[in-house]
């Protein structure tokens, strides 16, 4: 399976600042003259931190801006020029440099440094969300900050546009601002120094790929450092972090919808999705085109599949069975209203399908969509997962696939209303309680779930414990578990 390389586009991060420095004194006016003829930048020029700011070029159609500022700190700093971009004057000069059409030289490239870059995130306001989830927000992450940083270091204003928190010191490596605004959060990082320093080379040397996929792991690793997770405003960074790279043998899935459904013949679909999704990763592929759209063609054997799936016992209804489940295949349309990721449904697609027997074996031949195939799941289950011993088996792991994959961290298991599907004697419900256990146990032996659990019980009673027995499963009405991000 090949990788999906991380860039501000594909992480909705927009650049909010380019600062460069260029050391010792130099005649600004042709690198002015080059952004203003060129890319339509006016320009104005300031001596030290109070001079006088002049204009250098100016044009009124001109929608953009470059500030030139020069120093001389020979006695204590440095002597030279500073050259902001912010803002989308900043968008706008990073666009140019992807486009490889900025010529450094014309900056004295062997006197010029990046001194600083903005990333930000806007999360933006959603009907679901509360008034109060905002200043909540504000306080969570102060809370958790407050022994690792001095009270100067965490400071909450309040401007005619809302809160504003600022997050460590301005002479740093790293500085964070988190900006309340009308239609909902920018959530800021002001890279300088030698966090910047280590990819200033890239950006030079027009190798943006790299510049990005470090720079957008770094704001997503620094932004996990100061925010807390268990908040609705940081719902775009647990999205961030589930979706690493995940194991190709396991079994993986998108955001599920809380739609019920207990009918056996429908979860036995979604289920067989789901192992057929983590099948195809591991298989070799031919690349095709159906019009303008890319898809990988897989083969293998019926035979293959099944035991992949772990059926042992292969006989003729059994492989009628998986045939008539592939061709339902491309007949999704009502298994996708399960999922809640658009992006997910948009891609799910099996535009052909051919099984056919081949001397003593029926080989299938199926295309997927590539977009598909390289989709960056946000959830995955232990190997435990990938197949079900019988109808209870299917019906806990589909349940707690479910329950796993919604954006919270805390999930909810509604235990008692799911034990009373099952129309079974007394003996065999304890059977089933006890499996439930044994699923949590294995999703905390791999640290998808934390070791703890809340417990509602049928008595209203509250208990707190680090592990799951058949009897408080019994006892519970539903059971509150955490994922480990």
């Amino acid at each position: 399976m090949s990788k999906n390389k991380l860039s501000f586009k594909s992480e909705n991060l927009q650049v909010d600042w380019i600062g460069f420095n260029i050391q010792g004194f130099a005649d600004i006016k042709p690198i002015a003259n080059y952004l203003f003829q060129n890319f339509g930048f006016n320009s104005t020029f300031t001596l030290g931190s109070d001079g006088k700011q002049e204009t250098l070029f100016s044009n009124s159609k001109n929608k953009f801006q470059v500030y030139f500022r020069a120093y001389t700190y020979s006695d204590i700093y440095w002597d030279g020029i500073k050259i902001d971009f912010s803002g989308n004057n900043a968008n706008q000069i990073y666009k140019i440099i992807q486009e490889q059409k900025l010529d450094w030289n014309i900056f004295q490239l062997s006197n010029l440094s990046l001194s600083r870059f903005d990333l930000c995130y806007f999360r933006e306001r959603k009907l679901t969300d509360q008034k109060d989830q905002c200043e909540k927000l504000f306080s969570d992450s102060i809370s958790k900050l407050a022994n690792r940083y001095k009270k100067n270091s965490l400071n909450l204003d309040r401007s005619t546009k809302g809160y504003i928190l600022r997050i460590g010191n301005r002479k740093n490596s790293n500085f964070y601002r988190i900006y309340q605004t009308k239609n909902g959060l920018r959530f800021e990082l002001e890279i300088k120094k030698k966090s910047i320093k280590q990819v200033s080379s890239l950006l030079f040397c027009y190798d943006i790929e790299q510049f990005e996929e470090i720079l957008t792991k770094h704001f997503y690793t620094y932004s996990k450092k100061v925010l807390t997770l268990n908040d609705s405003y940081t719902d775009w960074l647990i999205k961030y972090f589930r979706k690493n790279d995940k194991p190709i043998s396991a079994l993986v899935t998108s955001y599920f919808k809380k739609k019920e459904t207990n009918e056996l013949s429908e979860n036995v679909k979604i289920f067989t999705l789901l192992q057929f999704l983590a099948f195809s990763r591991s298989k070799n592929y031919t690349q095709v085109q159906i019009y303008d759209q890319s898809y990988y063609l897989i083969e293998f054997t019926l035979k293959e599949y099944m035991e992949f799936s772990g059926v042992n016992n292969i006989n003729q209804y059994q492989r009628n069975k998986y045939i008539n489940l592939f061709y339902s295949f491309q007949k999704t349309a009502p298994l996708i209203t399960y999922f809640t990721d658009v992006h997910f449904q948009s891609l799910l697609g099996f535009p052909y399908l051919n099984i056919q027997k081949q001397g003593n074996s029926w080989v299938v031949k199926v295309a997927i969509s590539k977009l598909l195939y390289e989709y960056s799941y946000p959830f995955s289950f232990p190997n435990e997962f990938l197949r079900y011993k019988d109808i209870y088996d299917l019906q806990i792991k589909l349940k707690v696939i479910q329950t796993i994959s919604t954006v919270p961290l805390e999930k909810v298991f509604y235990v008692e209303v799911f034990l009373e599907q099952f129309n079974v004697s007394t003996k065999k419900k304890a059977a089933i309680k006890k499996h439930i256990v044994k699923v949590f146990s294995q999703l905390q032996m791999v640290g998808i779930i934390k070791n703890h659990y809340r417990l509602i019980k049928k008595s209203q009673q509250i208990e707190q414990v680090d592990k799951l027995t058949h009897l408080l499963v019994g006892q519970a009405n539903r059971i509150y578990f955490y994922e480990n991000i």
